[in-house]
């Protein structure tokens, strides 16, 4: 198998799993601003700002509510016991 054909079968699957930590909905984010054309592009469409969409691919704290939706994600907390 080519190695692009590697990349794009693990692409799939890790989107298609339910649960994401961080850097995997960073990665999401970056995906889909390249797909959009340009970060102010993807922040148009999904009615956000341009600085929203910069500090999420930045990592400067946790992605807002509007960059996970339009993402097609939702914020989930859970706890474990130690």
């Amino acid at each position: 198998m080519c190695l692009t054909k590697e990349i794009t079968k693990n692409k799939i699957s890790a989107t298609m799993s339910k649960r994401f930590d961080k850097s995997r909905v960073i990665a999401l984010l970056r995906d889909a601003v390249m797909a959009a054309g340009s970060q102010r592009k993807f922040a148009q469409i999904h009615g956000l700002s341009n600085t929203q969409i910069s500090d999420a691919l930045r990592n400067r704290g946790e992605p807002g509510e509007g960059v996970l939706k339009a993402l097609g994600l939702r914020r989930v907390v859970s706890y474990e016991r130690e």
